[in-house]
């Protein structure tokens, strides 16, 4: 790659300057075509370096991306352009290598048309990736929730479904990592606070990365509205205190607004105000529990923790 870059680039707007000014001096005739020759040749320079820079941060960004097989093996069109672009690049920067002398390479025949064809082509990579992109968030619509480079690292590690573990807090609400048996078998989705929820059936991760993860959410989704099912059936059978350390945190917040809802209504039903009386005191010895449960469960995690 090209460095240090900032030393010449000063040289040669001061030539660039200096020449320019020459250009108009009433007194350049002996010298007008050294001049023009001079000056050409930095406008050469200036626009070979600004074409090689570009080239740079275009190839920088892509080679560790075009490096992946399977990358390579979903954008073939796009992995042979940035190869042809890359044998080109490295010919130029060995030639650069030998030859360090900027006025002497800059000379080099076809030298700007290769970096400015190079810079299409990158480009026309680029706008093949944002479009392959776009078809995987376009399967997969939280895809959205990650950056470029971020959904790139997950494509380009097809093979490893444990790759995506690191993101699923950004395309999930709360959800820090799935569990995966030994034989890849997805079998519970876990929270950022640990709380482990198991799956309704376990899922592998077959086919596109943006197939699985939808069989995924879709899971979740199932696994979700069956324990607030099966959690509003032991909220009638089970005593409080014991039903709020048996079920997820999620399923006990949405069986509690069922129950305070139907509670209410039954209580204004059945006595009016009088009953909303009756439903506050009743209520709040329910908060009264939840509260002492509380106390009591970070009080025994604190002594489990200090012993």
């Amino acid at each position: 790659m090209l460095k240090g870059f900032d030393e010449v680039q000063v040289l040669l707007d001061d030539h660039i300057v200096m020449t320019q000014a020459m250009s108009f001096s009433p007194f350049k005739g002996p010298f007008a075509q050294r001049i023009e020759d001079w000056e050409k040749m930095l406008t050469l320079m200036s626009d070979v370096f600004e074409e090689w820079l570009k080239c740079q941060r275009q190839w920088m960004y892509l080679e560790p991306i075009f490096s992946s097989d399977d990358i390579m093996r979903q954008l073939p069109t796009e992995g042979k352009r940035f190869n042809g672009v890359d044998r080109t690049w490295r010919k130029l920067l060995q030639q650069a290598f030998n030859e360090p002398h900027c006025l002497t390479f800059c000379k080099t025949a076809r030298l700007l048309p290769q970096f400015t064809e190079g810079n299409q082509m990158l480009e026309m990579v680029q706008k093949g990736l944002t479009e392959y992109l776009e078809t995987k968030r376009g399967a997969f619509a939280r895809f959205y929730f990650l950056s470029n480079d971020e959904l790139l690292e997950i494509l380009s590690q097809t093979k490893d479904p444990l790759a995506v573990q690191q993101h699923l807090s950004k395309c999930f609400e709360n959800i820090a990592k799935l569990e995966f048996q030994p034989d890849l078998q997805m079998t519970a989705m876990i929270s950022g606070e640990g709380e482990t929820v198991k799956f309704t059936k376990g899922l592998y991760p077959k086919g596109g990365v943006e197939y699985w993860m939808t069989d995924v959410l879709n899971e979740m989704k199932n696994t979700t509205r069956q324990a607030i099912i099966d959690g509003c059936a032991d909220y009638r059978v089970t005593e409080r205190g014991e039903w709020v350390l048996k079920w997820p945190g999620a399923t006990l917040i949405a069986v509690c607004t069922v129950f305070w809802s139907l509670e209410v209504e039954e209580y204004l039903n059945a006595k009016g105000n009088q009953g909303m009386h009756e439903y506050y005191e009743k209520a709040h010895a329910q908060l009264t529990l939840a509260l002492t449960l509380t106390l009591t469960l970070t009080l025994t995690l604190t002594l489990t923790l200090t012993l």
